[in-house]
């Protein structure tokens, strides 16, 4: 579990993954995603001032002979251009530490959870988060993105 995540963007929210012990067991890591000062501002100029508002809080698990490491985020909400440089952050991020794990053939999984705040599939906060071969998975495609979705609702799936 994260520590509370204070101020008015951090909504006092805390993160967390339950599970069955009987079932998954830990496999060692627990950590929280702290962009280092010199890559701040390497997406473009002032991209990305400061930290994360709900920083990305991973754990790797262990389960039917394979480990898998779950990221969970939950993006800022705010205008769609607001949202671009955190989206494509946490995927310059998850494709790097992907790289890593793979040079030293750990052959973990690496999976993303949470409040993306896209609003559309292909839209630009889309494109932001996919662009280093993130994707979501075909037999998640179609399926609402909001736990409100309501027959007749306008509520976009992917």
């Amino acid at each position: 579990m994260t520590d509370v995540t204070k101020g008015s963007d951090g909504n006092y929210e805390r993160m967390a993954f339950l599970f069955d012990t009987r079932k998954i067991k830990l496999s060692g890591i627990a950590c929280e995603l702290v962009v280092p000062e010199e890559q701040l501002n390497s997406i473009k100029p002032d991209a990305l001032r400061r930290q994360f508002a709900r920083t990305p809080y991973a754990v790797s698990f262990f389960s039917g002979g394979k480990t898998f490491i779950l990221v969970t985020l939950h993006v800022i909400y705010g205008q769609p251009k607001e949202r671009v440089p955190e989206l494509k952050a946490i995927a310059d991020w998850l494709a790097e530490w992907a790289k890593e794990i793979n040079e030293y053939n750990f052959n973990h999984n690496l999976i993303a959870l949470g409040d993306f705040n896209i609003d559309r599939d292909k839209d630009e906060l889309y494109n932001a988060f996919i662009s280093t071969g993130l994707d979501v998975p075909e037999d998640l495609r179609g399926l609402p993105r909001t736990i409100f979705k309501t027959p007749g609702s306008n509520n976009v799936t992917f």
